[in-house]
């Protein structure tokens, strides 16, 4: 009011955000809230937070849940770039009823894996994507991160490594990441130098051809001559982003540059 004596505040609690796996399971964001004392005078305090609930339609061990929590976890850390760590967590037992006929709650000790000691604070400025970016497919690009997370799980161990500070000399942080990014390819990409006929016909003369003395060794260097390249692979990679990287001409320059300094550096 104009005289300062009175005030009104309004708050609107956030409504609860949920996505069904195709596995059954409920993961839902929910968000608790605490208003202001009614015998508080001088101040308003309204108090916010987020948490992570699983849900499923049969009950389940706990690694069960353990393992659908470190994933939403690591999607976590990917979309924020820090080291986000799970710190309060409570099992609802659903064959055990309280008075209120409601699961009985339990609290668990809870080993987060990712785990940093410290708070990390997250800036909007620093995400690769907010909630907002993603709101009207959430449940398609959870389930794909599910999906998926078992075959891209050796790329983002090398990236997470990278991220939570583990290799502390520039060198190593672009060795990782530039591995991390070969091995996305290798996991998720077959494409080849020519089809698989051809390679072996071509195989044959090159065996053929070469001295005895020299036979194991050629198999050796030919066993993986059909595989794409690291360039070939890093294209393919950022073919979808590519007009965030520049004109051609810069984005080529760019690849050149990972390949020759990767190739240099681990042959260091």
């Amino acid at each position: 009011s104009e005289d300062y004596n009175s005030a009104t505040i309004t708050y609107e609690p956030m409504e609860q955000i949920t996505a069904n796996l195709d596995s059954g399971e409920c993961i839902a964001i929910g968000f608790r809230y605490t208003l202001p004392s009614i015998s508080a005078i001088t101040e308003a305090t309204i108090t916010h937070s987020a948490y992570l609930a699983i849900k499923s339609t049969e009950p389940q061990p706990i690694e069960h849940f353990i393992k659908i929590a470190y994933k939403i976890t690591n999607l976590l850390c990917f979309a924020t770039t820090g080291t986000l760590s799970i710190r309060d967590v409570e099992a609802k037992l659903s064959e055990v009823s309280c008075d209120n006929g409601k699961p009985f709650p339990v609290k668990l000790y809870y080993q987060s894996l990712p785990f940093s000691k410290n708070k990390f604070k997250v800036s909007r400025f620093e995400t690769l994507f907010s909630y907002k970016d993603v709101a009207h497919r959430w449940e398609d690009l959870l389930r794909s991160w599910f999906d998926l997370y078992e075959t891209i799980a050796p790329s983002l161990n090398l990236y997470f490594s990278n991220q939570n500070g583990t290799h502390k000399y520039l060198d190593s942080k672009f060795l990782f990441l530039a591995q991390a990014a070969e091995t996305l390819s290798r996991r998720t990409n077959n494409a080849v130098q020519m089809n698989s006929e051809t390679f072996q016909e071509l195989q044959q003369k090159l065996l053929s051809a070469c001295p005895p003395d020299h036979i194991k060794w050629l198999e050796g260097r030919i066993k993986h001559g059909n595989e794409i390249n690291l360039s070939q692979r890093l294209k393919s990679l950022i073919e979808p982003f590519k007009s965030k990287l520049g004109n051609s001409r810069q984005v080529t320059s760019l690849l050149r540059k990972i390949v020759d300094t990767q190739i240099g550096r681990a042959h260091v």
